[in-house]
């Protein structure tokens, strides 16, 4: 899979003789701001998540032709294309972005969009609160069960307070919330869960007697439900504005550091916690309106002078179709390009 590791790997310079340098230069369109060529370390870090992001589709690929899954398989192809070619223009990167939810790269984007977006509003509450909400861990059959359950529950809470409110002229729960699901490799359970920034431990405590209400000692316990102040906002914001799932999980369950058993990528559980949520809402704010922001829609352009760049994952880089060179040197992760080639296990075990 990885050139690198062959003994006799082929020039990079035969992409050259596929493309003479004597032809007609064609215009291509190109959409948004790009990115900025000079930004190494931001390179690095897309050439990292697109290994990842196009080493794990490929498996998911092959799970979904297993389960003749046309839809998943059609939405796996579009994340596994994302960046896959790119063009260079006065020093900025264009490319399109697949957008899907479970694609590292866009999901990164779409990160750095919504702490911008809620740093400000989580800033301006007074004793910041991060609240975890769970129930009981499920098999796969139960997973999508759970999930609504989770996901109404939860909105029957909000609902309820908004109308207590209403009638009282008191305030309504305010904050924002994530769904995550972890996958247990032991046990082979999942353990959908709700993750929710708020202004205040009133606020935290309320929503969770709520839920403990709704869900019963039968489905889930008190201790589940964990309450703490925020420490860091933007750390924190992160952690709510992430993806949807762990991609790497260790095998043994164990969180000790010195633990030497590599993680591994259980494809196939990710395929099911992805199916489980695709077509929610995994992020969103209630109790508040955001702040209304004037983007600049740029219009796109032609542009003859647009070299291209297609993504090798051979090599973790992107190469000229027109010259064969590397569009920059990546950094070698031994362990993670280990992870990649060996630790992705797509079995049902």
């Amino acid at each position: 899979m990885w050139r690198r590791w062959e003994s006799n790997p082929r020039p990079l310079d035969t992409l050259a003789q596929k493309t003479p340098h004597s032809q007609t230069k064609k215009s291509v369109l190109l959409k948004g701001n790009g990115s900025d060529l000079s930004d190494t370390k931001a390179l690095q870090g897309r050439a990292k998540r697109k290994l990842i992001s196009q080493s794990l589709a490929l498996s998911l690929i092959d799970i979904a032709k297993e389960n003749e899954d046309n839809e998943s398989l059609k939405s796996f192809w579009n994340f596994y294309h994302c960046q896959n070619k790119l063009h260079t223009h006065n020093n900025r990167i264009h490319g399109n972005y697949c957008k899907s939810h479970i694609c590292p790269i866009c999901c990164a984007n779409r990160k750095a969009d919504l702490i911008n977006r809620y740093l400000p509003v989580v800033l301006s509450w007074p004793d910041q609160q991060f609240l975890t909400l769970t129930s009981r861990s499920v098999k796969e059959k139960y997973l999508s069960r759970n999930l609504d359950g989770s996901i109404r529950a939860l909105s029957q809470i909000l609902k309820k307070q908004r109308q207590k409110a209403y009638k009282e002229k008191g305030k309504a729960f305010v904050g924002i919330r994530s769904i995550e699901c972890n996958f247990n490799s032991v046990k082979k359970t999942y353990n959908p869960h709700i993750h929710l920034l708020l202004p205040d431990k009133e606020t935290a405590e309320a929503i969770r007697t709520e839920w403990l209400k709704k869900w019963t000692k039968k489905h889930t316990i008190p201790i589940a439900q964990y309450i703490r102040p925020v420490r860091k906002v933007e750390e924190d914001l992160i952690e709510i504005i992430k993806y949807g799932s762990k991609i790497f999980i260790e095998p043994d369950m164990k969180k000790n550091k010195d633990n030497k058993t590599p993680p591994m990528i259980y494809a196939r559980a990710l395929y099911n916690i992805f199916r489980a949520m695709s077509g929610r809402r995994l992020f969103q704010n209630f109790g508040f309106d955001m702040p209304k922001i004037q983007r600049v829609v740029n219009e796109p352009f032609f542009a003859y002078d647009a070299p291209e760049w297609q993504y090798d994952l051979t090599q973790s880089s992107w190469i000229s179709t027109e010259t064969g060179k590397l569009l920059f040197e990546p950094e070698i992760n031994a362990k993670l390009e280990f992870l990649l080639h060996n630790n992705i296990n797509k079995s049902e075990d």
